[in-house]
């Protein structure tokens, strides 16, 4: 903490307490979260997991009722078609979002918009997702969970530090560049450093730990430099549609193919976001 200044000290001791308050996860939960990040898991054991867990049901039906994953609106009322609609894939890194993000709401913010955060976090999943497929790489689920979990850090604070992120929030959106400097300045970390804190504290797999915790670091060359890499591309290419810039930067010139794929679906994933904010 020798590079804070004293009022940073102050407000990272005060989050830092308030960190320590926020309750674990049951054991019910770490073993659901476990069971859905097995990307080998059989869908029979996955669907009894998740109906021991009402909240995660009662999602899970939401979000497969939704607009993105059923247009034609057939409703689906059990937790296998529910999985079936929605991929094995993808259902897995939902349930471990949902069992993360369930105990922040950001109701405590007056400027706090949970459709923006969803819409972020939702669009980061789906373009991660696709480089992984481009790039043909093997950890594509993990990817794509970290990608529906990379701004949880921000809500945490939210959650936590109210005032102060609503002072951050009056100024530039969460995904803008230059906003978690800002986070930094006030409370003495950034928001992705608070989430490795958390997700520490609550033993969630050390590969999440890692590339969240390092999204903002320039100096990382951990094992997990490459995944750290991706998602950083893909929030870079989630800035620029959520922005919507026209000019393209130099960097992104070699997905141009793959935002405009994604612009052509953007209204959809909209949807998503609204059922996963509900």
């Amino acid at each position: 903490m020798d590079f804070m200044n004293s009022k940073q000290q102050l407000k990272y001791k005060e989050l830092v307490r308030r960190m320590e308050k926020v309750p674990m996860l049951s054991s019910g939960s770490l073993h659901l979260m476990n069971i859905a990040s097995d990307s080998d898991v059989d869908i029979d054991q996955l669907v009894a997991e998740i109906e021991k867990n009402q909240a995660v049901v009662f999602k899970i039906l939401s979000i497969a009722n939704s607009a993105y994953f059923n247009p034609h609106g057939s409703q689906i009322l059990d937790v296998k078609a529910a999985v079936i609609k929605i991929g094995l894939n993808l259902v897995g890194g939902m349930v471990v979002s949902i069992l993360l993000t369930g105990s922040f709401s950001g109701s405590k913010s007056k400027l706090f918009e949970s459709k923006t955060h969803w819409l972020e976090a939702v669009m980061v999943a789906s373009l991660v997702a696709e480089l992984s497929r481009i790039n043909k790489i093997e950890n594509a689920d993990f990817l794509y969970t970290a990608g529906l979990l990379h701004n949880l850090g921000f809500l945490l604070l939210v959650e936590l530090m109210p005032e102060e992120m609503d002072l951050v929030l009056a100024h530039g959106k969460p995904y803008e560049k230059g906003f978690e400097y800002e986070v930094n300045v006030l409370v003495g970390v950034n928001s992705f450093q608070s989430l490795a804190w958390l997700l520490r504290k609550w033993d969630v797999p050390r590969p999440f730990i890692e590339v969240i915790g390092h999204l903002e670091s320039s100096e990382y060359d951990g094992h997990y430099l490459e995944s750290v890499g991706h998602l950083n591309t893909a929030r870079q290419l989630a800035r620029h549609i959520l922005l919507d810039r026209e000019e393209l930067a130099e960097s992104l010139a070699p997905y141009e193919l793959l935002l405009t794929k994604t612009k052509k679906k953007f209204s959809k994933l909209v949807k998503l976001a609204n059922s996963m904010s509900n």
